[in-house]
């Protein structure tokens, strides 16, 4: 960061239109206006100085607007510089989830536990690419992991009442009663 300061500061005009980029993007993001956000932020990467955060935010604003190939090329990028972005990682599973290849999904979210196994997002969406792979047991240690992390999260328990739902009925019902 050090040096991306240094850098921002040396050019303050450069950086100040980046950043304005980078703004409005957000914002349009947040006002779920993906397409708009997304053109910023190709906007902002044009720049030839431009920070990954830029490629990143795209690939998320590629995510909601339904563009996994597109999102995953960008994951792909910004994990080229920064390999160990958690956040990256963990959108490139989400991306390739999406695009059926739950192998390469899991081992995406391998990486993000790797690195912070106290995520528990991680760990249950660890959980999701393990079921079209027949790995349900090894499923459940990941949302029993997660349910350890954050025990009164009623997403987790959803999670797994869907994981059990197909072995068995009456537990998953218990569970996702709890959860409301």
């Amino acid at each position: 960061y050090k040096d991306a300061i240094a850098h921002a500061e040396s050019q303050p005009q450069l950086f100040e239109d980046y950043g304005r980029l980078i703004l409005v993007a957000h914002c349009l993001f947040k006002t779920k206006q993906y397409s708009r956000a997304s053109n910023k932020y190709s906007e902002a990467i044009a720049n030839e100085h431009s920070f990954p955060l830029a490629v990143f935010y795209r690939g998320v604003t590629q995510l909601a607007l339904g563009e996994h190939h597109q999102a995953l090329l960008d994951f792909r990028k910004v994990l080229k510089s920064h390999p160990n972005f958690v956040s990256a990682k963990f959108n490139l599973g989400l991306a390739l989830m999406h695009l059926g290849r739950p192998h390469d999904a899991e081992l995406a979210f391998s990486e993000v536990i790797e690195i912070d196994p106290n995520i528990t997002q991680a760990w249950v969406s660890h959980a999701r690419p393990r079921m079209p792979l027949q790995k349900v047991d090894d499923a459940r240690k990941d949302i029993a992991r997660a349910l350890e992390t954050q025990p009164a999260d009623s997403q987790n328990l959803i999670s797994l009442s869907q994981l059990l739902v197909s072995q068995n009925p009456e537990k998953s019902l218990r569970l996702a009663e709890q959860a409301v």
